[in-house]
């Protein structure tokens, strides 16, 4: 018991876990002999929740093949997740291409590419556009001690006032999952590089987050495909 609350391990259902995070969750999944395919909006929302708790690491127990169930069941969409995931924190090749003057996909500006290029100079493992949320992240530094999300703000990226409001709430969300975020702003990087890059690298050092290398991207696309969640978890 005493090992047990000093490493603040919980045990219970997904509703148990609103609001709450942990760095490593472990999931059991069952199929009860009533096979009837999860889709409604109460198992989203429990799916939702069971499944966005782990900061770090989530590992699924279960020993239902996923032929065992159906398509469009939420389990199913779950297990091959797991059993196939998407290979997002992979480096293309046609990256060593990127210079600093004329942008390329998928960067949306030349401070995207600029900081892009600073990271793989010193080594960091660096993946552009990184989807999440039905967004991308514009980069996302990758170690084996966590991983660290880097906005670029340029006067070129004019938002009205709600798609500002919109972003500051997906970062508010992604922040609350386990994201950490560091702003660079075009202003700051022309007028003197250094000093602006200076609170990434001291972001990077207090996180533990150090240079490594990315496996190549596959060429195959993943056999995952994503089912989209309620964002509500209330009433579970």
């Amino acid at each position: 018991m005493a090992d047990i609350r000093h490493r603040q391990i919980r045990v219970g259902q997904p509703p148990d876990f609103q609001g709450d995070e942990r760095d490593i969750v472990l999931l059991s999944m069952v199929v009860t002999k009533a096979r009837t395919a999860l889709t409604g909006r109460t198992e989203q929302r429990r799916y939702n929740v069971a499944a966005s708790r782990a900061r770090d690491q989530l590992w699924l127990f279960t020993s239902v093949p996923p032929n065992s169930l159906n398509p469009t069941d939420l389990r199913h969409s779950l297990l091959t997740y797991m059993l196939h995931p998407p290979a997002t924190f992979t480096v293309d090749p046609e990256l060593d291409d990127v210079t600093p003057d004329t942008r390329t996909e998928p960067f949306a500006c030349l401070l995207q590419q600029r900081v892009f290029l600073e990271l793989r100079r010193r080594g960091y493992a660096v993946v552009p556009h990184y989807p999440v949320d039905h967004r991308a992240i514009d980069l996302v530094v990758v170690g084996d001690n966590g991983r660290l999300a880097v906005e670029c703000d340029t006067p070129s990226r004019y938002r009205q006032p709600e798609q500002v409001q919109q972003e500051l709430h997906r970062e508010r969300e992604l922040r609350r999952a386990g994201w950490q975020f560091i702003r660079i702003r075009d202003s700051e990087y022309l007028h003197d590089p250094a000093a602006a890059l200076e609170p990434l690298w001291q972001q990077l050092q207090q996180r533990g987050i150090e240079p490594r290398s990315l496996p190549a991207a596959p060429r195959q696309q993943p056999r995952w495909r994503p089912t989209t969640l309620s964002d509500d978890e209330d009433d579970l």
